[in-house]
């Protein structure tokens, strides 16, 4: 969790806690200006898009602006799993999670409500601009802060990746939390192994036992994102450009790098002699076998995202 002691001189920080406050005590008057009232969503512009649905920007009464996730789906049954989901994950309020709202059926759709963080995703941010190693510190220390939050809480997020991390003035925020379960990890599965780069091979492997070691073999990846620029195992792609069965080839090749411990190899820029701290970081979380990843807890512990290093970010 955040330690206020020593944020008290951060004066971003110290924002960032107050407006943490504030949205807290907020909260049920936002959902309730949402759900009683009049809003509106932009449909001519969607914020982004994933598997389980579009997401747009929502304006309610009052001034209230907010995002909106839109999820189509045909089973009554699917739709109250969905509803009770969010309505437990509402009570969630950590500065490094996206906060939930409630939601909205709509004949065979949910609206999802939830807070709006509009400078966009983390993978848009790279896209854009090189990351240095120490602001991938920075950001790798917040989002293992809201993992440790949600494991704390029971919750497997099962899908992170830069496109899920939201970032605004330098701070990161983990969105679709607590869905992926709900809404399609087999599609998930099933579709074409460029949207898998990330799952850990126990979630590939579909095994019926799996939970927060998952999380983490994806943080590593997720590491290896910023810092390369591009998906973990976008070397696979032209390999397996003929196959006729990508995701098959793909999950045995993901084994064997593992094992030969030659996944670090696919960072150019990166060395172990330059930069020892992030690759080891990220060996330790990309682990074959689930119980030897460390917990978010523990690795906050590792020296990449201790705060001298994040400080020295200039963040």
């Amino acid at each position: 969790m955040w330690n206020h002691d020593n944020n008290e001189s951060d004066p971003l920080m110290s924002q960032l806690l107050e407006d943490t406050t504030l949205n807290t005590c907020q909260i049920n008057r936002q959902r309730l200006n949402i759900t009683k009232s009049k809003w509106r969503k932009d449909r001519k512009k969607p914020l982004g898009g994933g598997i389980s649905g579009k997401v747009y920007k929502g304006y309610a009464d009052g001034g209230f602006f907010f995002a909106v996730k839109e999820i189509r789906i045909e089973n009554k049954g699917e739709i109250d799993k969905i509803k009770q989901e969010v309505k437990l994950l509402c009570q969630f309020s950590h500065p490094n999670i996206v906060k939930y709202y409630g939601t909205e059926e709509d004949e065979s759709k949910v609206n999802i409500f939830l807070e709006l963080v509009s400078t966009g995703s983390l993978r848009k941010v790279y896209k854009s601009f090189e990351l240095e190693e120490s602001q991938v510190s920075h950001y790798t220390k917040q989002i293992l802060e809201g993992l440790k939050y949600l494991h704390e809480r029971k919750v497997v997020h099962r899908d992170i990746k830069c496109a899920n991390i939201l970032w605004e003035k330098g701070y990161v925020k983990i969105t679709d939390f607590g869905l992926t379960k709900v809404t399609g990890l087999i599609a998930l599965l099933k579709s074409r192994y460029g949207k898998i780069d990330w799952i850990a091979p126990e979630v590939m492997k579909q095994d019926k036992e799996y939970g927060f070691e998952a999380d983490i073999w994806s943080l590593g990846c997720t590491v290896v994102e910023m810092l390369i620029r591009d998906f973990p195992y976008s070397h696979f792609k032209e390999l397996h450009a003929k196959s006729t069965d990508p995701l098959k080839d793909f999950k045995a090749d993901l084994e064997l790098e593992v094992q030969k411990g030659s996944i670090l190899h696919y960072l150019p820029k990166y060395s172990l002699h330059d930069y020892p701290l992030a690759l080891d970081f990220i060996e330790r979380c990309l682990k074959l076998n689930p119980n030897e990843r460390p917990t978010a807890d523990t690795l906050l512990e590792h020296e990449f995202v201790r705060d001298k290093f994040v400080k020295d970010s200039g963040c």
